[in-house]
C-alpha cells in the first residue's frame, strides 16, 4: 500500500509509558517526528532521530501553538490527571496551528454513550470532552485508539488486572475464565498507529472522528493462563485458581476509587466491549505481522520471576 509520510509531534513520550513506544512506532515507519514536553521533564529516554525537542508549558497555548506550526499530527500520550488539567489546552493551541489530526489521549477501551463499559467506568466518560472539543473547534479529525488493556503491563501487573499473580502462582478467573477479548501490546499500539498515519489522505479521511482498533491477541483469561503456565513449566494444580463472578467484582471494585479491576472485570464479561474483534484493523494490508503469545507472555514470565524478592 503506498504511503505518505507525515509531520507528527507526539505530547508524553518521556518515560516508558505508550507514548514512547508510538514515538518509537512513528520513527521506525518514516514520519517527521517531534516532540513537546514539560519545560522540567527529563528527555534522556527519547531516541536518536527526532526532529526537533520543544519544551513548554502545556497551558500556554501561544508557545505551544508556535511549535505545531506546519504540523500534520498532534499525537496526545499523557497521564490521566494531566489529561484532565492540560489536554484542551494543548488541543486549542492544535486548532489555532491549523493542524489537521489530532489523536486524544485514548488508549482504552471503546466508549459511547449507550455503552455500559462507559456507565461502569467514569474515566472513559471523561475522555469523551476532549473529542467533542476537537469537533467543535472544527479544525482537526480526531482518532481514538483503541487497544483494550496493554497485554505486557497488565501481566505485570498481576492480581488486579488479568488476575494472574505471576510472582504469587495466584489466578482469579472472571465467570469462568473463558469469554474472549482483545489486548494489545505497548509496541503493537505504536505501529499501528504509525501504519494508519502513513495512509494517503482518501485512506486515512475513513479515521475521520472516529476509532481505530489494534490487538495483538483474541484470548480469554484461561488462554493466557495456559500461557503462563507453559512459560513457567508448571501445572495449575500447582497454583490457586478461583472463579468469581465478573459482576460481583465489578460491583466491589466500583465502591473504590481507582480499582483496575472495574475495568478488568467488565471487558472479561460478555457482551461488555472487551471482544471487537471484529473491528480490528485490516493488519495484512498495514503490512504488520502478528505477533507470538507465548514469546510476549514468557518475557514477561522471565522478568518477574529473576526480579529479586522485595527489602524486608
Amino acid at each position: 500500500m503506498p504511503q505518505q509520510l507525515r509531520k507528527i509531534t507526539v505530547v508524553g513520550a518521556t518515560g516508558g509509558g505508550i507514548g514512547s513506544w508510538i514515538l518509537k512506532g512513528a520513527l521506525e515507519a518514516g514520519h517527521t517526528v517531534s516532540v513537546v514536553t514539560r519545560l522540567e521533564s527529563d528527555t534522556s529516554s527519547i531516541p536518536p532521530g527526532v526532529a526537533a525537542i520543544h519544551r513548554a508549558a502545556y497551558d500556554d497555548v501561544a508557545a505551544v501553538t508556535a511549535l505545531l506550526k506546519g504540523q500534520d499530527v498532534l499525537v496526545l500520550a499523557i497521564g490521566f490527571m494531566a489529561m484532565k488539567a492540560v489536554q484542551g489546552h494543548l488541543i486549542t493551541a492544535a486548532a489555532a496551528a491549523g493542524v489537521p489530526w489530532v489523536v486524544p489521549t485514548e488508549y482504552g477501551s471503546q466508549t459511547v454513550v449507550t455503552d455500559p463499559l462507559e456507565l461502569l467506568n467514569p474515566i472513559f466518560a471523561g475522555k469523551a470532552a476532549f473529542r467533542k472539543q476537537i469537533e467543535e473547534l472544527g479544525v482537526a479529525g480526531w482518532i481514538g485508539v483503541v487497544n483494550n488493556p496493554w497485554t505486557e503491563f497488565s501481566l505485570r501487573r498481576g492480581a488486579p488486572a488479568f488476575g494472574i499473580d505471576i510472582a504469587a502462582r495466584k489466578a482469579t478467573l472472571y465467570d469462568g475464565g473463558n469469554t474472549k477479548l482483545n489486548t494489545t501490546t505497548y509496541p503493537k499500539v505504536g505501529r499501528t498507529l504509525a501504519a494508519v498515519l502513513a495512509l494517503p489522505d482518501a485512506e486515512l479521511a475513513k479515521y475521520r472522528n472516529a476509532w481505530l482498533h489494534a490487538s495483538s491477541f483474541h484470548v480469554s483469561q484461561r488462554d493466557l493462563l495456559a500461557s503462563v503456565l507453559k512459560a513457567t513449566g508448571e501445572s495449575e494444580s500447582g497454583w490457586v485458581v478461583e472463579e468469581r463472578s465478573a459482576e460481583e467484582v465489578v460491583a466491589e471494585a466500583a465502591k473504590e476509587p481507582f480499582d483496575s479491576r472495574l475495568l478488568y472485570a467488565t471487558v472479561a464479561r460478555a457482551g461488555y466491549g472487551g471482544d471487537y474483534n471484529d473491528k480490528v484493523v485490516d493488519y495484512a494490508a498495514l503490512g504488520i505481522e502478528q505477533e507470538d503469545l507465548d514469546a510476549v507472555v514468557k518475557s514477561v514470565v522471565d522478568e518477574i520471576r529473576s526480579a529479586p524478592p522485595p527489602s524486608a
